[in-house]
């Protein structure tokens, strides 16, 4: 299976968790709504996040790193717009709801890698 629906399916799986967790979270409609959030997720993480993890680095320095919370937080609201702008999409309640399903959704995807990885789906480090 290619690497890029291996992570689109390991994104659908940690959005599943966040959602099932996190009060305030939701995403309106079944599987594809899903894959819809999880696509947009994965834009706002590859373009949009290094750009404002750059932007945010004095505060991150200032606040010992701490303001990657923040930064987390909004690209995860970010997510929630676009989504939510875009037809079926992420629904978030407010900043709490968007701070705890950011450190959810970190915690979420790094548990499904550690599964994909003990079944022996490796991500692909020389390209």
């Amino acid at each position: 299976m290619p690497r890029f629906l291996i992570d689109v399916l390991a994104t659908v799986a940690a959005l599943w968790l966040v959602v099932q967790i996190v009060p305030g979270v939701d995403i309106l409609g079944g599987f594809w709504a899903f894959v819809w959030v999880a696509l947009v997720f994965m834009f706002v993480n590859a373009f949009i996040s290094p750009v404002v993890h750059l932007f945010s680095l004095p505060l991150k320095i200032l606040t010992l790193g701490l303001f990657s919370l923040i930064v987390n937080t909004f690209l995860f609201s970010l997510t929630g717009w676009i989504s939510d702008g875009l037809g079926n999409g992420l629904q978030i309640s407010g900043f709490w709801a968007a701070f705890f399903g950011a450190i959810m959704m970190a915690v979420a995807s790094w548990i499904v890698e550690l599964i994909f990885e003990n079944i022996g789906v490796k991500k692909d480090k020389t390209k």
